[in-house]
C-alpha cells in the first residue's frame, strides 16, 4: 500500500512539474540583455517574441568560433566562455546562445579587433527564420566588446 502512494505521489509530481510553465526574466528593450535571458525568451515564448519582430535587441556574451567560411555572415554567442573554440555543435547547442545574422555584409566586417576573451555585445533587429524555425539578431552595426575581469 505504501509503494502504491509513493508511486502515486512520484508521478503526480511528475506531471505537474511537466505541465508548468517556463518562466523567463522578462526582456529590456532599452538595455542588454544576457545571451540566457534572449534564448529562454525566444525558445519557449515564442508567441510573445513574434509579437517583437522588427524590434531592437541588445545582447551580450562570448563570441563562439564557428570559423566563419562556412558562415561568413552571421556568429553565435553563447553564455560560457569555455566553449569559445569549441566545435562541438552538441556542447554549443545544449547551452544557451543567440544566432547574430550580418546578411549581406561579411560578418568580419564588423566584428571588432580580437573579440575573443571579452564580452561581445550587439545590437539588431529581432528576426525569425521559418526555415530554421529559429530566432536571431539581425546587425549591420559594429559589434563592441568589454575585456572581461573576473
Amino acid at each position: 500500500m505504501k509503494t502504491k502512494t509513493i508511486i502515486a505521489i512520484l508521478l503526480l509530481s511528475i506531471i505537474f512539474t511537466g505541465c508548468r510553465k517556463h518562466e523567463c526574466n522578462a526582456l529590456s528593450w532599452t538595455d542588454y540583455n544576457t545571451v540566457e535571458d534572449v534564448w529562454c525568451n525566444f525558445k519557449y515564448l515564442k508567441g510573445e517574441s513574434m509579437a517583437h519582430k522588427g524590434d531592437t535587441l541588445k545582447v551580450y556574451g562570448w563570441l563562439f568560433d564557428n570559423s566563419w567560411e562556412n558562415a561568413p555572415h552571421g556568429g553565435i554567442l553563447t553564455n560560457r566562455k569555455d566553449i569559445q573554440f569549441s566545435h562541438n555543435s552538441s556542447l554549443l547547442f545544449s547551452n544557451p546562445y543567440v544566432l547574430i545574422e550580418t546578411y549581406p555584409m561579411p560578418f568580419d566586417s564588423i566584428m571588432p579587433e580580437n573579440p575573443y576573451d571579452s564580452f561581445v555585445y550587439a545590437t539588431g533587429t529581432v528576426q525569425y527564420d521559418p526555415e530554421s524555425n529559429d530566432f536571431l539578431i539581425s546587425t549591420g552595426q559594429l559589434i563592441t566588446m568589454k575585456n572581461y575581469e573576473n
